[in-house]
């Protein structure tokens, strides 16, 4: 007798949470077809597990919209226009007339090329090397001799600003994730367990023939899930060692 296997839903993360639900939706397809007259036993609970889903979708688009993603957004193109500008001016100075000014620069822009472009990267990684970047440039000496002084004071209110928008943000978020998303997705988990546990009965009750398709796809998604869980509590592990 087939049975869909049971999953630890509470060990994803809530984007892999909803693609793995939203998978699931998908599949219910498979099942057989209501009927028009008489009992339908799963009638109840796929209405509700979609019902559900659609509320966790739409707790998750309301944090991706909260007010400080769109300051967190401002102030990156703030801090990658600071890093842009300085380089470029770093690099004129190390091209300058005069030879004095022109070896002073040339510290500045080994810093720069020590840490590459930060514009591209994940704003978190981004900040980081911009941390250090500034850090780096910071103990330079030179700053009056190439006229850089403002410059490098652009860069440390820029990078000052992105740092408080994005603690900022992640307050924001995780008041949402404590309150509407958690909600949501707690009652999303209840109703995929109602679904799996249903299915389960009828199957056992009628025989599997007619759910054996869903039955097998959700057991072979169960299995990649579990793969991925596994991968990345290994992962931790040797990070902690």
């Amino acid at each position: 007798m087939k049975q869909i296997q049971t999953i630890n839903l509470s060990a994803m993360q809530n984007e892999e949470a909803f693609g793995f639900f939203t998978l699931v939706k998908e599949e219910m397809g498979n099942l057989p077809a209501d009927p028009g007259e008489g009992v339908a036993p799963l009638k109840d609970v796929k209405a509700a597990y979609i019902e559900k889903l659609g509320a966790y979708d739409e707790a998750l688009e309301t944090s991706n919209k909260l007010d400080s993603v769109q300051t967190v957004e401002a102030a990156d193109a703030a801090a990658d226009e600071a890093w842009g500008a300085s380089y470029a001016y770093s690099k004129a100075m190390a091209r300058h007339p005069n030879s004095m000014i022109r070896n002073a620069a040339l510290p500045y822009v080994a810093v720069y090329e020590k840490y590459g472009n930060p514009t591209k990267l994940a704003q978190v990684k981004e900040l980081g090397v911009l941390q250090n970047l500034l850090t780096d440039l910071e103990a330079l000496e030179d700053d009056e001799t190439i006229g850089f002084t403002a410059w490098r004071e652009y860069i440390a209110e820029t990078t000052g600003l992105l740092m408080d928008a994005m603690n900022s943000r992640t307050d924001e978020q995780s008041r949402v994730q404590v309150g509407l998303v958690k909600e949501t997705r707690l009652a999303t988990e209840a109703a995929y367990r109602d679904l799996v546990g249903k299915v389960n009965v009828v199957a056992a009750y009628e025989g599997d023939a007619a759910y054996a398709t869903f039955i097998d796809h959700m057991n072979a998604l169960i299995d990649r899930q579990k793969a991925i869980l596994k991968g990345r509590t290994t992962r931790n592990k040797k990070k902690e060692q």
